[in-house]
């Protein structure tokens, strides 16, 4: 007798004595393979149990697609909403709510950038960052967060004796003097005074401030323009200017940025640097030798005047956040921290495209500063009188020492 196993209720059974069409078994109906082929037992219930594990292999392009979708969201669609509310609460107004999104959005888009130019905002409101560092002819300030001043460079006049100011908000270095504006609104300067640039002891309700080779000039509350300086020069006649919102002083000339985005000029217009009457919608305007130089609204760069060295070559940039002239080089923060820059390379003050997490630049007469996130000023450049020496600043102080 040739006996086998039935697989599923493991009864014996004798080969010879199973139906021959089905194979079945006799005590649990399974089927029974013989020898002949595979001597294997499967039951109705078995063959469920298969059919449910093959069935999930189908669920394979479900389980995919919506982890695509969950990834799309994740990382596109929501991070995109979530910016964007943060833009709408940082136009409003609303600085401390969209800066804690714009942390939380981390690298995307320029999220790190605009927490740190919102966290500067919040920490002076009187202040930005372009307050902060100021590159003259030979001299360089800088404001510590907790209104005290640090200096380096040419001293032969005093201009760098700032050590006794605890309550600044602004900086800016002339050709042989400093001009700094106080939380009071006034203005104390110090160093060469023989222009009368240094007459600034009158002034009031100051909140913006610029300073040149020999002169200075601020705007009040009332968006007027001060100035102290060479009273037979042209550039006096800036004073009659008013709804002006920003300034800079030249060498040779000013410029003003108007409340309607609309530029200003006075002074030599030799190569054309005061030919400003084209420009609309400018947020900041940057006056070099002979050369000025305007930023967009929309975050582009053009340039008019004396283009010996390419310091005009601006055309092509874009995602500008602020710009800085100096005699014949220019200087632009893009919104992703790191610096551009064009013109005149003889003392190397060209050389920024290694800087990254900068808030602030400033272009002194033949070198660059840019200030970081974290509060310390890189520089290049020449580096007589050592203007450059600011590897050991910090500007940003804890918020618990401020």
């Amino acid at each position: 007798m040739n006996e086998i196993k039935c697989h599923n209720c493991n009864a014996s059974i004798n080969s010879e004595t199973l139906p021959e069409i089905d194979n079945t078994c006799p005590y649990c109906g399974s089927t029974v393979y013989t020898s002949k082929n595979i001597t294997v037992s499967t039951s109705p219930v078995t063959n469920k149990k298969i059919d449910k594990i093959k069935k999930p292999a189908f669920l394979l392009p479900l389980i995919a697609g919506l982890l695509a979708i969950f990834v799309i969201l994740y990382f596109i669609i929501i991070p995109s909403i979530r910016y964007n509310t943060a833009v709408s609460l940082m136009d409003s107004g609303k600085d401390s709510e969209a800066i804690a999104i714009f942390m939380d959005l981390g690298d995307y888009k320029d999220s790190s950038l605009r927490s740190m130019i919102l966290y500067g905002k919040t920490r002076n409101s009187t202040s930005n960052f372009q307050n902060y560092i100021s590159a003259g002819a030979n001299h360089t300030l800088g404001l510590v967060s907790d209104g005290h001043i640090v200096s380096t460079g040419n001293n032969s006049f005093g201009q760098t004796n700032l050590s006794n100011i605890n309550n600044a908000v602004s900086v800016a270095s002339g050709g042989n003097h400093s001009a700094v504006l106080l939380k009071d609104g006034t203005v104390r300067s110090f160093g060469d005074n023989s222009g009368g640039q240094c007459n600034t002891k009158n002034w009031k309700n100051i909140i913006y401030l610029s300073a040149s080779e020999n002169y200075t000039v601020g705007i009040t509350d009332e968006n007027k323009v001060v100035y102290a300086g060479p009273s037979d020069s042209e550039l006096a006649n800036v004073k009659k200017w008013t709804n002006i919102v920003s300034v800079s002083a030249g060498p040779n000339h000013i410029l003003g940025v108007t409340k309607n985005g609309t530029v200003k000029a006075i002074g030599n217009n030799q190569y054309g640097q005061c030919d400003v009457s084209q420009f609309k919608d400018i947020d900041a305007v940057s006056a070099g030798a002979f050369f000025s130089v305007f930023l967009h609204s929309n975050g582009t760069v053009s340039a008019i005047g004396n283009n010996q060295y390419n310091q005009c070559e601006v055309d092509k940039w874009t995602d500008i956040l602020t710009i800085s002239c100096g005699y014949n080089h220019t200087l632009a923060l893009k919104s992703d921290g790191t610096v551009l820059s064009t013109g005149l390379n003889s003392s190397d003050q060209l050389s920024v495209s290694y800087w990254s997490d900068v808030v602030a630049v400033s272009a002194g007469s033949d070198y660059s500063l840019g200030l970081t996130f974290d509060g310390e000023v890189f520089s290049c450049g020449d580096n007589s009188y050592n203007k450059c020496e600011t590897s050991d600043w910090l500007l940003f102080l804890p918020d618990e020492e401020e």
